[in-house]
């Protein structure tokens, strides 16, 4: 089942992508939080989608949002990333007069993390690099997903 994501800004993630969208959350004038912008990465092209504000030291998913926005944004604790498929994306502009915004709807459906469950041996022999437990891209190559047999023996009757 997919979800649509509306983005104040462009975000021209190509469909069929593996993405992660961070929910975050801005400080409020008398305190508290309130929703903010998310912000999107393409997983497979490492490209970061996001706001004005996102900061330009801004580069991965494992960043300090708090300490690059000094304090003045945060992740949102109860939400967390979540992993996505891109499933449909709507570049749209609304203008009048000299007035012109631009903004993205992306269709986007739940999926597992990337590489959750795949075996490390089963990296190492595809020659993936990236953390252990993660299905990074192969050398010089696109990211993949790998879909590896059960590692448990069967046990025959």
């Amino acid at each position: 089942m997919s979800e649509s994501l509306v983005l104040k800004f462009i975000a021209m993630v190509p469909v069929g992508s593996s993405a992660v969208v961070l929910r975050t959350q801005e400080k409020g004038l008398f305190g508290g939080w309130s929703e903010s912008d998310p912000i999107v990465i393409d997983q497979v092209t490492g490209i970061v989608y996001g706001s004005e504000w996102v900061p330009a030291e801004f580069r991965s998913a494992q960043d300090d949002l708090d300490r690059l926005s000094e304090g003045s944004r945060r992740f949102d604790p109860a939400r967390g990333r979540e992993y996505v498929r891109i499933v449909s994306c709507l570049v749209r502009s609304k203008g009048w007069g000299e007035q012109n915004s631009l903004s993205t709807v992306l269709g986007i459906a739940a999926v597992p993390p990337q590489g959750a469950g795949v075996p490390d041996a089963v990296r190492r022999q595809a020659g993936l690099r990236g953390a252990p437990g993660l299905v990074g891209a192969p050398a010089g190559g696109r990211a993949r997903l790998i879909l590896a047999p059960d590692p448990r023996p069967r046990c025959r009757r």
